[in-house]
């Protein structure tokens, strides 16, 4: 008698391997979920650090709040008190914080837990973050320290470029060279003690006018407006805060202009006015002033014009652009000669000239120094020792020559760029332009 076998339902092997697929897909994406760059731990991780920080910043800001005196300035014994009593574990240059090693000035860098910040000279408490962190445009001015700790202030839309196949550095001493969303560029001109290598090797770098000696006319920056000639927008300001901030930019080349009508630049000034540039500018267009590689230097402009144009660069921002001075224009040499790695730039407020073609300047980069037969640049910044002379707000003691230009020029090869030239307040010419500086 055969017996009736039952119908018994069971798993095949191709329904096995579908399921395990499934197991293992719904894994991988629980897996995703969890880690990866925007998981659920990396970003709890992110949100611990987050609260960690804000943390920091409050304790040291609530003990900067309770540190102002009654006319609205910060007392530095009050605030060295609070806050050695209430966050005991913070540390100042390295050191814990006690009446041995103590806040001196502001700004200054302190340490709580693994967070380093800056309380600014107003009493704002900002982390700092390093050079290769400032990616993209900040939304403030933001401070920052290169590899071997020298800080660095990075102002409201502008970003650190680093770009090895245009120079660009992410040390002090190779030249930080900051970007606006337009494409201009600065270098940043550090103060104090700067720190050149791992190894902690220091230079001190100070503010101040310099004769390096060499081909120099005797001036004194006396401010006189009596001679319609342009003085800093605020000679003392720009000392005070460019000490206080260790440091200041100065434009990465020499000013540039873009829309302007190539066929309609008047080459002389006939008019006499003080405030008068030769160009014109393209139909339906703008003039704008430019601080990058390649373009038309903006000459044939007296010295009221180029402070002019040089101080309405940047307006409505927490920072101040202005017409060279000859403060920033001889520590450069000096931040050049100290910091500079190239075979002259111990030198460099020596150098001089261009030879390439001597019937006119170069683009705005491109100026080649007949001593080296290199391209003139040095620690990121170009031309200051040849391409166009360039207008400062220095102002000399001769009434009818009070605007002082510097630099060498490139056809005039006597001329180096420690060269300090008097000029009209009319005067105009093609070997003549300027460069902007910024402060904060």
């Amino acid at each position: 008698m055969k017996k009736k076998l039952k119908n018994t339902k069971g798993i095949t092997l191709i329904a096995l391997v579908i399921t395990i697929i499934v197991l293992l897909i719904l894994a991988g994406v629980t897996i995703a979920t969890l880690t990866g760059d925007n998981g659920i731990l990396t970003r709890a991780q992110m949100a611990k650090e987050g609260t960690e920080k804000a943390t920091a910043e409050e304790r040291i800001q609530t003990e900067v709040m309770g540190s102002y005196d009654n006319t609205g300035k910060i007392e530095l014994d009050v605030l060295n008190n609070n806050l050695k009593n209430n966050i005991p574990e913070l540390t100042y240059k390295g050191k814990a914080l006690s009446e041995t090693n103590k806040i001196t000035n502001l700004p200054a860098t302190v340490m709580l837990e693994t967070y380093k910040m800056q309380i600014s000279e107003d009493g704002e408490v900002r982390e700092i973050k390093t050079v290769a962190e400032i990616t993209d445009y900040v939304t403030k001015n933001t401070p920052v320290e290169d590899e071997y700790e020298n800080l660095i202030i990075v102002p409201e839309d502008f970003k650190i470029r680093i770009d090895n196949t245009t120079n660009n550095a992410d040390t002090v001493n190779e030249g930080i060279v900051i970007e606006d969303r337009k494409g201009n560029q600065f270098v940043w001109i550090p103060l104090g003690e700067v720190k050149t290598d791992n190894a902690g090797t220091v230079v001190n770098i100070t503010l101040n006018r310099y004769d390096f000696g060499g081909c120099t006319e005797d001036t004194e920056e006396n401010h006189d407006s009596s001679y319609k000639n342009a003085i800093a927008k605020n000679i003392t300001d720009f000392i005070n805060n460019s000490n206080s901030n260790n440091g200041y930019y100065i434009g990465r080349y020499e000013a540039g202009i873009i829309n302007y009508d190539k066929q309609n630049i008047i080459t002389e000034n006939t008019n006499e006015e003080v405030n008068w540039t030769g160009y014109s500018p393209e139909e339906g267009k703008k003039l704008e002033l430019v601080c990058k590689s390649g373009a038309q230097p903006w000459n044939y402009v007296t010295q009221s014009k180029a402070s002019e144009l040089a101080r309405n660069m940047y307006t409505g921002k927490n920072y101040e652009s202005d017409l060279i001075n000859s403060y920033a224009w001889d520590t450069a040499i000096s931040y050049i000669q100290m910091c500079g790695m190239k075979t002259n730039s111990k030198s460099y407020s020596s150098q001089n000239g261009q030879f390439i073609d001597t019937s006119k300047p170069s683009m705005t980069g491109e100026g080649i120094l007949t001593s080296t037969n290199t391209v003139d640049e040095q620690c990121n910044i170009y031309d200051m020792a040849g391409n166009e002379t360039e207008w400062t707000t220095e102002t000399s003691d001769l009434k009818f020559s009070p605007c002082v230009d510097r630099g060498g020029m490139y056809y005039f090869d006597e001329r180096t760029m420690n060269f300090r030239g008097r000029n009209s307040n009319t005067l105009v010419y093609d070997y003549i332009s300027f460069r902007p500086v910024l402060y904060f």
